[in-house]
């Protein structure tokens, strides 16, 4: 979840980091430079010193745009070796350095319930539009069948997933969504709108035009959804 589309085909170097006052490494194999780690901030894995998922997260929320701290910060939760708390209680330790901005912006609404770097993306932006907030991973349950939807609102029954790459391209994986998704809209009245990786990154995004779509139209379903018999739940199986 880290990694940026198609970053894993030429991965950044690996940073290492001397104590202040140590100087820098200076060659091509890794990105060096200065921190001031507690003894808390670091541990020991097969030899090597490394920072703790906390103090990772940390780090890498400190970032320019808040799109890939997210990511980040949801990845790094997602392991649970260390709490969304835990996370908010450090912020004030790094007062007035880089990019402590965006750490204090993203960190209030990191979530170890997304699954990927795109669908933290999609609830970044719908978190900062003026309409009802999203919920990562929406459980829809009714009629014998389980689903998740990725980004949405239960009440509206709208939403937004991203179909990745790497589980979205196959026939059997698009016969798969093509199932899921109608059963999602003919059985349970949701919206859903598919985002592949060029509606979500880069400069033909059109993340915000998606969420604002999904929440007019469910809006509109809702309304008329009063006068619909309920749904009962039976025996479950999941999507």
């Amino acid at each position: 979840m880290l990694l940026m589309p198609g970053e894993h085909l030429s991965a950044r170097p690996i940073t290492m980091d001397l104590p202040l006052g140590r100087g820098r490494l200076r060659n091509k194999l890794a990105d060096g430079g200065q921190r001031h780690l507690l003894a808390r901030d670091v541990v020991e894995l097969h030899g090597l010193r490394v920072t703790t998922p906390l103090r990772t997260a940390l780090d890498l929320g400190r970032q320019r745009w808040p799109e890939p701290a997210i990511t980040a910060l949801d990845a790094l939760l997602r392991i649970r070796s260390f709490t969304k708390e835990e996370l908010l209680t450090e912020l004030d330790r790094f007062r007035g350095m880089r990019w402590v901005t965006t750490l204090r912006q993203v960190a209030p609404h990191a979530d170890g319930r997304s699954q990927s770097g795109g669908e933290s993306v999609i609830r970044w932006h719908w978190l900062q539009l003026p309409v009802p907030p999203p919920e990562p991973q929406v459980e829809v349950r009714s009629h014998g069948r389980l689903a998740f939807v990725d980004v949405g609102h239960a009440v509206l029954r709208g939403g937004v997933e991203y179909d990745g790459d790497e589980w979205h391209t196959e026939t059997a994986d698009r016969e798969h969504d093509r199932i899921r998704r109608t059963w999602l809209d003919e059985d349970e009245d949701w919206l859903i709108e598919p985002l592949v990786c060029a509606d979500v990154y880069g400069p033909r995004q059109r993340v915000d035009e998606a969420i604002f779509r999904v929440v007019r139209e469910a809006t509109h379903r809702a309304r008329a959804r009063h006068h619909r018999p309920s749904m009962h739940t039976r025996q479950v199986d999941k999507f």
